[in-house]
């Protein structure tokens, strides 16, 4: 059985994550600690992801917040 599911990962790498953003390790630890951006978790002892859904939340809130700050 074969399945063909085009849906996007629920986990992202961080590595992924930051080119997405546009942004480097220290850039993404300053938006974790600074701008309330979600924390990644343990996939294993040596690697990391973020929930994918939980991000793209963080973003869009970002643009409501300039949405309200321009209106």
């Amino acid at each position: 059985m074969t399945s063909t599911n085009n849906a996007a990962p629920l986990v992202i790498r961080p590595r992924d994550w930051m080119r997405q953003l546009g942004v480097g390790k220290h850039g993404l630890a300053i938006l974790i600690r600074d701008h309330g951006h979600p924390k990644p978790f343990a996939l294993g002892k040596r690697s990391s992801g973020f929930d994918r859904a939980e991000c793209e939340a963080w973003v869009e809130s970002r643009k409501a917040q300039r949405d309200q700050a321009d209106a």
